[in-house]
């Protein structure tokens, strides 16, 4: 059982390494930096529970689906989710995002990436989150935007 569980970390700490130096090597775009570069603006956002600066960069009629969720929610459900969390009063302690794709073309542009944070609670207790995500952006008024996601927790390796 050890030796499994030792495996799977060995694994998972080989593909990330693998990942982040794939990810490196990739000569990103002028755009493709702009879209990553609003990407970390909402990471950031979000970090430091400041809501409203988030879903700034979130279109009126965005939509999210949660791999955990049967349907997607539109922006006003998301925002009344991330609002209700952050009342709570936790905060983030760290996170770290690495894109895999950006693909770009014209007003149109999507991210793929892998997402973790830590949480902590108001009463201390602190909670690692892994996540994949995909982001679709549109640029409007010279600002790009998410009109929609797609993804959620990474699953736990099985036991």
């Amino acid at each position: 059982m050890k030796k499994t569980i030792l495996f799977g970390a060995l694994v998972l700490v080989t593909g990330s390494l693998a990942a982040t130096t794939a990810s490196a090597q990739i000569q990103w775009t002028p755009e493709q930096k702009a879209v990553w570069a609003t990407e970390n603006e909402i990471f950031n956002d979000f970090a430091n529970n400041d809501m409203q600066s988030a879903y700034a960069h979130y279109d009126e009629n965005y939509y999210d689906w949660e791999t955990n969720t049967p349907i997607p929610l539109d922006k006003g459900n998301i925002v009344k989710r991330s609002n209700y969390g952050a009342s709570l009063g936790g905060k983030t302690v760290v996170w770290g995002a690495q894109p895999l794709i950006i693909w770009v073309k014209g007003d149109l542009a999507y991210a793929d990436y892998y997402y973790t944070y830590i949480n902590q609670d108001k009463d201390g207790k602190k909670t690692t989150h892994n996540e994949r995500w995909m982001d679709v952006l549109m640029k409007e008024n010279g600002q790009w935007m998410i009109v929609g996601d797609r993804g959620g927790a990474v699953p736990e390796p099985a036991k």
